[in-house]
């Protein structure tokens, strides 16, 4: 980490291609969604659905996530399509929504 205000990080290292910090944030999101989901997470979390959920996980969240930035959104929904709702987890409409207050539910 380079500063907190503003946050900004930089790589220590020339990529390898070695197994780094980011395949270790999805396999940890993967995990994630599986704790939020429980014994249901087999039957909600198809290829297809976890594909959807990381892709949108690479492509929005892990990029602008900032908890040190005041303007950080506080909640991120996550994409998992046809899933039924379970509003007890956040999972609504085809979408899981995670705060990033909750202790088990981001970063």
């Amino acid at each position: 980490m380079v500063s907190r205000h503003p946050f900004n990080v930089k790589e220590c290292t020339v990529g390898t291609g070695a197994a780094c910090g980011a395949i270790y944030l999805h396999q940890n999101f993967e995990k994630l969604l599986h704790q939020l989901l429980g014994s249901r997470g087999p039957e909600i979390l198809t290829p297809r659905r976890l594909a959807e959920a990381v892709k949108n996980f690479e492509g929005n969240i892990k990029i602008y996530f900032d908890p040190f930035d005041e303007d950080c959104e506080d909640e991120y929904e996550i994409p998992l399509p046809g899933a039924p709702d379970i509003p007890s987890i956040g999972l609504v409409e085809g979408f899981i929504t995670l705060s990033k207050y909750d202790p088990i539910s981001l970063f």
